[in-house]
């Protein structure tokens, strides 16, 4: 199996997480994925990090089942 990648969308109303990697056919398997509310964006631009940094915590809590094929 390839290595975990993570893809994290940070928006003014939410921020977005997905895991996956590469399986044995090229194609890339959601692991898991996660949404919470965004703190400290506003209009698509960091305004407070501290904040956006805190938003981030609810998701690398979130556990999720991985995908079932």
């Amino acid at each position: 199996m390839g290595k975990v990648v993570v893809g994290l969308d940070i928006g003014t109303t939410k921020i977005a997480c997905f895991v996956g990697r590469k399986n044995e056919h090229g194609k890339i398997e959601i692991l898991s994925m996660g949404k919470t509310e965004s703190l400290g964006v506003m209009r698509g631009m960091v305004s407070n990090i501290e904040k956006s940094n805190q938003s981030t915590v609810p998701l690398r809590k979130q556990k999720s089942a991985p995908k079932e094929n």
